[in-house]
C-alpha cells in the first residue's frame, strides 16, 4: 500500500491499494511511521502515538462510487396489439479516487409503479403487463386491458450484484403511454 499523497488542510493521506478488498476492516490498524532526515548522518525516528488506519470499503462508500444511471426512451403501446420489446443501456459505475474493479458488476432490478395505487411491482420475465429479462436488459410490455389507457411508470435500479440493494439509491425513471 503506497502513500499518494497528504492534505496539510485535512490532516489526510491518500493511500492507493487496489488489490483486493482483504484489508478492509471497520477496525483501526495501528501504523508505525518512521521518518528519516539528513543524508550525510542520517537521523531515524519513529512517531508516536501510531497512526490508525481504517480502510472503508469502496464499494459501499459513496465517496469512492457513483452510478452513471441508464439511458430509457419513453415507450408509446397501442392497445390490444402484439407486446413491444425494449431495451435500454446499461449503467455505468465511477470509481474514485482511482479507476478499480473492485466492486464487481452492476445488476439492474425493475419495479412497475401503479400511478393509481402509488406502489411498486417487482418485475421479472413472467411479470405483466411488463416483464423484464436481466441477462439481456429487455422489458417487453403488452396488454388488452381498456383500463389500462394512460401513462405507466416503471423504475430501474441500479445496484452492485455482490452487495445489498439497499446500500444504493440510483434508479432510472420509464414511461410507457397505453393508447387506444
Amino acid at each position: 500500500m503506497a502513500v499518494v499523497s497528504f492534505d496539510d488542510a485535512k490532516n489526510t493521506f491518500t493511500f492507493f491499494y487496489k488489490q483486493d478488498l482483504s484489508l478492509v476492516s471497520d477496525i483501526p490498524v495501528a501504523i508505525l511511521i518512521t521518518g528519516t532526515a539528513g543524508t550525510i548522518a542520517p537521523i531515524s525516528a519513529d512517531a508516536a502515538p501510531p497512526l490508525l488506519l481504517t480502510i472503508k470499503n469502496p464499494c459501499i462508500n459513496p465517496d469512492f462510487i457513483e452510478f452513471v444511471p441508464s439511458v430509457v426512451e419513453n415507450q408509446i403501446y397501442r392497445i390490444d396489439r402484439p407486446a413491444i420489446t425494449f431495451t435500454f443501456t446499461s449503467a455505468e459505475l465511477k470509481t474514485y479516487p482511482f479507476d478499480q474493479t473492485l466492486c464487481g458488476e452492476l445488476a439492474y432490478d425493475v419495479w412497475y409503479v401503479d400511478a393509481d395505487a402509488g406502489a411498486g411491482a417487482y418485475v421479472d420475465t413472467t411479470s405483466s403487463p411488463l416483464s423484464f429479462d436481466s441477462t439481456t436488459l429487455e422489458l417487453s410490455f403488452v396488454t388488452s386491458d381498456n383500463s389500462m389507457i394512460k401513462e405507466h411508470q416503471y423504475i430501474i435500479e441500479i445496484y452492485l450484484a455482490d452487495y445489498p440493494t439497499d446500500l444504493y439509491d440510483d434508479s432510472t425513471v420509464g414511461k410507457i403511454s397505453v393508447e387506444e
